[in-house]
């Protein structure tokens, strides 16, 4: 049986004591704290990393919010067991053939043989030693301490085949994309210190085009405005404080549109009416435009995304939500990501007026809250007018919105002003600007003077000014056309930051993609990665490019990283994915995934792009700004998602869910398309149930269990339209509805649920179907229904039927029944029951 938990409780729903007062009949203290300490319960069931299980306690808040305390026994005993196992391991199968050993710590002038006496310092030399051996399994071991690569890729190939990386058993070992500082600082004037580093890069024949900046327990920030610690800090549209840390876009007096240019080249095939000799028909979407394959190349499109681009908006026959707004823009030859912008030069950014701010970087949220956009500074004048570098924006797959495109974005759009105007200027999210020294004013940040090699740092009063590291490198270890290579118990730190470099949209989904990451896998098979913790990399931590089979990538920890922790991207012919140039049968499995997206807020655990057959099973994800699983295309199919506990996700957006196919409270996010999804078995707490809109078809919904507080009253599903014999399904679920307060988009504390405007109406919606009563394309039945009067209805178009009407007018919802909400511990006992877990005894909240 599939079990999945899915927890929003930190995303966007919590409830608070004083909800008492309003509905005696539920303890929502109490409910909430069960399901909370259900889902450590269920962590510890799945957990693969045992000492990690306290991160996990204090993200589900269970200490200050439900007085719990943290036991550890049981994590030290399961962690020693699982050292002397790894041990066990190491000395009866890793040496079998050969083993080289790597050392950090030794003296570089001594005798290196590789042996463990006499281990060599550089891991380039140890590999070039292996290669040397010509055995068919041999291990590169590495002792304990961080091995800097130089700035130098580890590039394996078809010569290391079979090839072991191992970090010691109980040792910390570390690979580091950094060069440490060997010079000396000087003291400037109010705690900014100055080091030249001429001498220290004098090697480098390229420098990246902005570097990180780590010491071994943090990462330091580019010099920025507002000031902000990237990591713990959150300013996206659902986040409540996000002015204290971004820039509202009413002080932009208008957003620059490049000029037209050539529309991009659009290829459009009708799959329903005309499909190629071989291909067959598709024709089940009520939405034409999903029965369609369509995408632009060249011309504006290429102004953006670059040279090889092609992408689905830039047709003009893209569909799904707002694709009105990418489709003018593809037919007009002018996208719409803008390649500067004026400011007003009477607000809080007159700051910028006398001095320069050429090299800033601009890092802005896309106007529906889905991606941040960057842009590069390249010129300034005194009326406040900043142009930008070109191919600025790449970042995220889609235009923004202007005011009369959607006009309820912005509150200062001409539309709503008195007397009204026509207002066409483009409409972003809150923004800030990093990377200028002017702005190096708080400690903990730093700024790098690129050409003059000058690395300025405000360190905290207790800072080694020794153990600072520049993050240089992007591709840690570059795995292509090999197979069967095992990387174990290493960590990966200190990358370069990848958010300027190329992007651009690999599927119909609404992302852009940089196709890299610490560790790169293309054209490869039977690699594994086990053990590995990945922190405070400033880009994608692992990347499956083009063609990958059985990649497994189990028992790591990714923390604190800028991008995703894994991300696939492959190859297609237009719609022709038959050659198979793409990652198939990965398994991601027992993960541990927390604080991702630090710069790049379209960020998951797990970007899916073009690959198909993965499984990703009982792992852990929390704390993500947006989805914590996105598939951006259904290419091949074959996903099975099964048994994780996800919780804390979408925290800085507006649209999207825990699980998103390409709404920001539903469960599973079935988007623009998605089809053919099996979900069930399934706990959704203080979330919304099943969503598909913009043409899906053909899923099937059962057995799960939602447990739902208002919000925008589509509680247990929200469908659009289908056709005759492609409908989904939703039979055998749980619902319950109206538990407490209002839990609005970005409420992450207790406090912040606010008062429900309790009606005849709102508490007894529990879906909304976009068509009329006597459609019979849908199927609903067998479902159980909670509410606080024990009442349903359910809008169609725009009426509302009881549930008794639905089932003898509308002819659906057989089987289905309508009861008051029951008591807190039944709730919490069928959520135990669908997981698999024990007796609600253990897990119950005290009164």
């Amino acid at each position: 049986m599939v079990v999945s938990i899915l927890l929003r409780t930190l995303a966007t729903a919590l409830l608070f004591a004083s909800s008492l007062a309003d509905d005696p009949k539920i303890n929502v203290t109490k409910l909430d704290c069960g399901m909370r300490k259900l889902a450590l319960q269920y962590a510890t069931k799945i957990s693969p990393d045992p000492s990690q299980l306290i991160h996990v306690f204090e993200a589900l808040r269970l200490k200050d919010l439900c007085g719990s305390s943290f036991d550890d026994a049981s994590e030290r005993s399961i962690q020693r067991h699982r050292q002397l196992f790894i041990e066990n391991e190491f000395q009866g199968t890793y040496c079998r053939d050969a083993c080289v050993f790597v050392s950090p710590s030794m003296d570089q002038k001594v005798f290196q043989d590789g042996s463990m006496q006499h281990p060599w310092t550089s891991i380039h030399d140890a590999l070039s030693h292996v290669r040397s051996l010509r055995v068919e399994s041999p291990a590169l071991v590495l002792r304990e301490g961080e091995h800097s690569l130089s700035a130098k890729t580890v590039e394996l190939g078809n010569q290391d085949s079979g090839l072991k990386i191992i970090g010691f058993p109980g040792e910390s070992v570390w690979i580091s994309g950094g060069v440490g500082i060997d010079a000396a600082f000087e003291d400037l004037s109010d705690g900014v210190f100055v080091a030249d580093l001429k001498s220290t890069l004098d090697s480098f024949d390229k420098m990246p085009s902005i570097v990180s900046l780590f010491t071994t327990s943090r990462r330091y920030t580019r010099a920025r405005y507002p000031n902000s610690d990237p990591e713990v800090d959150q300013w996206g549209y659902a986040s409540r404080h996000r002015l204290d840390y971004s820039i509202s876009a009413e002080h932009v007096v208008e957003w620059h549109r490049p000029e037209r240019t050539t529309p991009p080249k659009v290829t459009l095939v009708d799959l329903s009416k005309n499909p190629p000799p071989g291909v067959p028909i598709k024709n089940n979407s009520a939405q034409e435009g999903y029965n369609w394959y369509t995408s632009g190349h060249g011309g504006s499109c290429s102004e953006v995304w670059g040279p090889d681009a092609n992408s689905y908006w830039c047709s003009e026959s893209c569909q799904g939500g707002w694709a009105e707004v990418d489709a003018e823009s593809a037919a007009a030859g002018s996208q719409q990501i803008p390649n500067g912008l004026t400011y007003n030069t009477t607000s809080i950014l007159k700051r910028f007026q006398n001095v320069s701010i050429a090299g800033g970087i601009i890092h802005a949220w896309h106007s529906q809250s889905w991606a941040m956009h960057m842009f590069r500074i390249i010129n300034q004048t005194s009326k406040g007018e900043l142009k930008f570098e070109k191919g600025g924006g790449r970042q995220g797959g889609r235009n923004w919105c202007r005011c009369d495109q959607c006009t309820y974005a912005a509150h200062w759009c001409g539309q709503h002003q008195k007397p009204p105007w026509n207002d066409t200027r483009m409409i972003s999210g809150t923004f800030m600007i990093e990377n200028l020294l002017s702005e190096l004013d708080s400690p903990g940040e730093y700024f790098f003077d690129n050409q003059e090699r000058l690395l300025y740092v405000k360190p905290n009063a207790t800072v080694d000014l020794t153990d600072f590291r520049l993050g240089m490198l992007e591709a840690f270890i570059d795995i292509r056309n090999t197979h069967d290579i095992l990387i174990e118990n290493i960590g990966f730190r200190d990358m370069v930051p990848t958010y300027m470099e190329e992007w651009s949209p690999p599927s119909g989904g609404d992302w852009s993609l940089h196709r890299g990451g610490a560790v790169f896998i293309q054209n490869v098979s039977s690699i594994g990665i086990h053990n590995c913790t990945f922190r405070r990399l400033d880009g994608n931590a692992i990347f499956l490019s083009r063609r990958t089979r059985n990649v497994t990538i189990g028992g790591n920890r990714f923390e604190w990283l800028g991008e995703n922790a894994i991300a696939t991207w492959g190859d297609t012919d237009t719609f022709d994915a038959t050659a198979e140039n793409f990652p198939m049968y990965t398994a991601i499995e027992r993960n541990i995934f927390r604080e991702l997206g630090i710069f790049q807020k379209q960020s998951s655990a797990v970007g899916h792009c073009k690959a198909a057959f993965t499984t990703i099973r009982e792992n852990i994800m929390f704390n993500t700004p947006r989805a914590a699983i996105n598939f951006n295309d259904m290419v091949g199919g074959g996903e099975i998602v099964e048994s994780n506990l996800i919780f804390n996700s979408c925290r800085e957006s507006g649209d999207h869910g825990p699980v998103s196919n390409n709404s920001s409270r539903r469960s599973v996010d079935n988007d623009d398309g998605s089809s053919w999804h099996h979900i069930h078995n399934n706990v959704w707490y203080a979330s919304q149930g099943f969503k598909m809109d913009y043409g899906g078809h053909d899923s099937v919904y059962e057995d799960n269990l939602v447990l739902s507080y208002p919000y925008d009253a589509q509680d247990c599903f929200d469908f659009a339209n289908f056709i005759q014999g492609h409908g989904h399904i939703a039979r055998r679920n749980r619902c319950l509805v109206g538990l407490g307060h209002k839990m609005d988009s970005g409420c992450g504390d207790p406090s912040c649920a606010v008062p429900f405007p309790e009606t005849k109406d709102t508490n007894e919606l529990i879906g909304t179907f976009y068509s009329s009563c006597g459609d019979k394309t849908l199927q609903l039945e067998s479902n159980k229904y909670y509410t606080p009067d024990g009442k349903a209805t359910i809008r169609f178009e725009d009426a509302l039927f009881s549930l008794q009407e639905v089932q003898e007018k509308c002819g659906l919802e057989k089987g289905s029944t309508s009861q008051k909400l029951p008591d807190e511990e039944t709730m919490i006992e069928w959520a135990s029951q669908v997981l698999g877990m024990s007796s609600i005894g253990s897990i119950q909240a005290e009164e």
